[in-house]
């Protein structure tokens, strides 16, 4: 979902995602495994460098740890248990997209 002050990240993200997809059927065939990773809120320097609140944020290691270990179940895996997987699709099922896009913006910096 696109985000204001962020056109070229969430664009990116799409890409990311799109291009996995992809790449996991074309290679599935040669027994080699895509995944499109996506995380939740995660402690990351950026995240510590904007000074968010982390304490419910979940560690890379974790993080990192649930990809490898989910990397056969591409071509998309959504990090952080059945929580973030139902606002996963909450989010990209919203019948009103303008209205969500501009709820979910990021602050200017």
């Amino acid at each position: 979902m696109g985000a204001a002050s962020l056109a070229a990240y969430t664009a990116s993200k799409a890409f990311s995602r799109i291009f996995s997809e992809a790449l996991w059927a074309e290679l599935q065939p040669f027994g080699i495994d895509v995944l499109h990773l996506n995380i939740g809120f995660t402690a990351t320097p950026a995240m510590m460098r904007l000074g968010w609140d982390l304490s419910a944020a979940q560690a890379p290691d974790e993080v990192a740890q649930e990809a490898l270990d989910n990397i056969a179940n591409g071509p998309v895996w959504i990090v952080g248990g059945p929580a973030n997987l139902e606002l996963a699709i909450k989010r990209s099922t919203v019948e009103n997209r303008a209205e969500a896009i501009l709820a979910l913006a990021t602050p200017r910096r």
